[in-house]
């Protein structure tokens, strides 16, 4: 990581992370450099997560743990209402077919 550097304009608040500042730069075209950089720069950032991983294997996987205990959280929960209405459907069909059963008999035996 690069040091943080300011310009003598600057005040200690107004530090640039990651990138040295140019005299003359104005701040929207540092600011384009960055996202620019940042958002095409995911083999670096894959070699930090693996760094990460090999390092501090116990934190990295509690937090990937933490991070992905919402989403199972919220999966079984869905599963869960998705497995009662498909019950209740099943047992709303079964009674429309006992239903249209009762009425076919009943007119069996009205006919006779």
């Amino acid at each position: 990581m690069v040091e943080l550097k300011t310009t003598d304009k600057q005040e200690s608040s107004d530090t640039v992370i990651g990138s040295p500042v140019i005299p003359g730069q104005s701040w929207k075209e540092l600011l384009k450099h960055k996202t620019a950089t940042k958002m095409f720069d995911i083999k670096a950032w894959a070699e930090y997560v693996v760094e990460w991983a090999a390092k501090d294997p116990y934190g990295f996987l509690t937090t990937v743990i933490l991070a992905l205990t919402p989403l199972f959280l919220a999966s079984a929960v869905l599963s869960w209402k998705l497995a009662k209405m498909i019950e209740a459907r099943e047992k709303e069909q079964k009674k429309k077919q006992k239903r249209q059963e009762n009425i076919a008999k009943a007119k069996r035996l009205k006919k006779d």
